[in-house]
């Protein structure tokens, strides 16, 4: 997520996708996408219940995204006892979608 953000503070939002080591049934897709268009964005989710068509206000979704990060972020490290800064440089990325 951090090179995501980085282009939002560039001004040039992408789609945001992402996958999960510990789900490894990529056919169905990306585990949360966040598709932008014009002024708006999509949300995307492979568990969803229903195949309804999420459009928000893109300020609107990009701030709740970067909520849910904090949040996940706080949460890992609390219940792990670690400092996701020193750990996630280990972990293997790819910014092919």
């Amino acid at each position: 997520m951090f090179l995501w953000k980085k282009r939002i503070k560039e001004n040039e939002l992408l789609a945001f996708h992402y996958y999960s080591v510990e789900y490894d049934e990529y056919d169905d897709g990306a585990i949360i996408s966040l598709i932008p268009f014009s002024n708006k964005a999509r949300v995307k989710s492979i568990w969803a219940k229903s195949n309804i068509y999420n459009v928000f206000d893109l300020d609107y979704i990009v701030n709740e995204f970067l909520a849910l990060e904090k949040k996940l972020k706080e949460a890992i490290e609390i219940y792990f006892n670690i400092e996701l800064g020193k750990f996630i440089k280990h972990i293997p990325y790819s910014t092919k979608g």
